[in-house]
């Protein structure tokens, strides 16, 4: 009997294991447990993980899928093995697969399944900021605009600038600092000039 980690009476023959979405280059780990019902050990011949699909991309990427916890070799009547198994997707979208698992109590599939996702900044409105003009004493703001249009929230970590340029009424807290896909935030740019010339 093949059950999540939760779960001792609840198989997961037809159910994947579902690691939702998941951002390139990190990692989501999932675990599963081999139960023994019988009176008598359970011995394990092989666990195979077999290709996965990338609904998004043709041809598959690497393997996304792998388990990270060692092959058993025997389990005891009624006790179980709890095996993990981890998702790093490699490019966005849709992935697939399964491992299968062969005893000489049987032969069963574990099917899993993930998404891949990734943010992607762009900024916008961003062309007229070389053309500030101001007086020595005075200002000019401008406005950009920084979008996400990726399918996984972006987390911006700092925006710097140089004098006598600055950024006015910007904060990045916890809120302020995470755009979710398809959302955007604008930065005004300040300009004081402190003498003439090219800055």
């Amino acid at each position: 009997l093949i059950t999540d980690n939760t779960d001792q009476n609840t198989p997961l023959y037809t159910q994947a294991l579902d690691f939702k979405d998941i951002k390139i280059g990190q990692a989501g780990a999932k675990s599963f447990r081999i139960w023994n019902k019988g009176n008598a050990p359970l011995n394990i011949t092989s666990i195979t993980n077999s290709p996965t699909v990338n609904v998004a991309t043709t041809p598959n990427p690497t393997m996304p899928f792998n388990i990270t916890t060692p092959v058993p070799a025997t389990i005891n009547p009624g006790t179980y093995y709890e095996m993990t198994v981890q998702f790093s997707p490699t490019a966005t979208g849709s992935f697939s697969g399964d491992i299968t698992i062969d005893s000489d109590g049987g032969k069963t599939k574990i099917y899993f399944s993930g998404y891949g996702v990734s943010p992607d900044l762009t900024v916008s409105n961003s062309t007229d900021l070389n053309n500030f003009v101001s007086l020595i004493g005075k200002y000019a703001e401008k406005q950009f605009t920084i979008n996400n249009v990726g399918n996984s929230n972006l987390k911006i970590t700092s925006i710097s600038t140089t004098a006598p340029f600055e950024f006015t009424g910007l904060t990045l807290d916890a809120t302020t600092s995470t755009l979710s896909p398809g959302t955007s935030m604008t930065v005004t740019v300040k300009f004081t000039p402190t003498d003439t010339g090219k800055f």
